[in-house]
């Protein structure tokens, strides 16, 4: 007889396994996401925009997802997002130059998705995944990678 646990352990593992295959599937459909939204961003007039940050990285328009990002250099990251970004986001930038210096990848992952769920982070959301969760993705549990993906793709749609 088949107990529970077995079946539960079962669906997980055929989730990772669905998520593992599909992986390759999934970027390439953020990535036609993404320009679908940029060739809409391109057609529409573009209102004065509100806010009186500025971006941390180069605006996301100009970016070309299909290669691979650059070469990180977390103090030059971390200071210009330090500089763009309010103030009640810093301690978010702060943590992650320390955990990533420590190389401690779960609790990165946990404060990232602290980071996409707070109301403020919303401009900065594609250029923090592109410019900083991209240098480590590899490293990252992939389930969360693509939860985090998934989060900026609609990101990238409503915008």
């Amino acid at each position: 007889m088949m107990s529970w646990w077995s079946g539960a352990f079962g669906l997980v593992l055929l989730l990772f396994k669905v998520v593992a295959k599909h992986s390759q599937t999934f970027a390439a459909t953020l990535h036609r996401h993404y320009l679908q939204a940029a060739d809409r961003r391109a057609s529409q007039p573009q209102p004065e925009p509100e806010l009186t940050e500025t971006p941390a990285m180069p605006p996301a328009q100009s970016v070309d997802y299909t290669q691979a990002p650059p070469k990180l250099v977390l103090d030059e990251f971390i200071t210009k997002a330090l500089t763009s970004t309010p103030t009640e986001l810093h301690p978010f930038f702060e943590a992650f130059r320390n955990l990533y210096t420590r190389k401690l990848w779960h609790q990165l992952t946990l404060k990232l998705y602290e980071f996409f769920d707070h109301p403020r982070s919303q401009p900065f959301r594609v250029d923090v995944f592109h410019y900083f969760v991209r240098d480590f993705e590899s490293k990252l549990n992939q389930q969360r990678l693509v939860e985090m993906a998934t989060k900026v793709s609609k990101e990238i749609d409503s915008q």
